[in-house]
């Protein structure tokens, strides 16, 4: 297996939108539905594709949150293709994370909360997940944490 990480681009939006896994397509549907791949990727600072053997298997990024750039969201899109390859991929993000906390003051977002997995990758990257959850758009049953990491 061939891994890499590119800088991301449309076409890399446009092929992970047809095969969403399913918490990326439950993640679409709370911020409005329909694919949010294009959207995010437009509104980050920067953003990555990871690739197994040349296929798009997840999107990740940084969107600032507010205009000064001090703090920004970390955003993470996964392909149903994901599932075998997340350990290559998980280990790469110490090294971003740390070049990101350099550039923003504060780093955040939210987690479903249902997805343990994401819970305790963040809070082993060195995040604090907060133990109250919030609906964040049209779907009241979608629940969300918020985590964050301040200097």
């Amino acid at each position: 297996m061939r891994y890499e990480v590119v800088k991301a681009a449309v076409a890399h939006a446009r092929e992970i939108a047809v095969c969403l896994s399913p918490t990326s397509t439950l993640d679409c549907e709370a911020l409005g539905g329909g694919d949010q791949s294009e959207k995010v990727l437009q509104k980050s600072d920067e953003a990555w594709a990871g690739l197994a053997d040349g296929r798009v298997v997840c999107l990740f990024g940084v969107a600032p949150n507010d205009l000064l750039h001090l703090s920004a969201d970390l955003w993470l899109i996964t392909s149903a293709d994901f599932a075998p390859h997340w350990r290559y991929f998980l280990r790469w993000n110490r090294p971003y994370i740390a070049e990101l906390r350099q550039r923003y003051h504060k780093l955040g977002g939210c987690v479903y909360e249902r997805h343990d997995i994401s819970i305790k990758w963040l809070k082993w990257l060195g995040f604090t997940v907060a133990p109250e959850t919030y609906a964040i758009g049209p779907r009241p049953d979608l629940l969300y944490r918020l985590f964050s990491m301040e200097p």
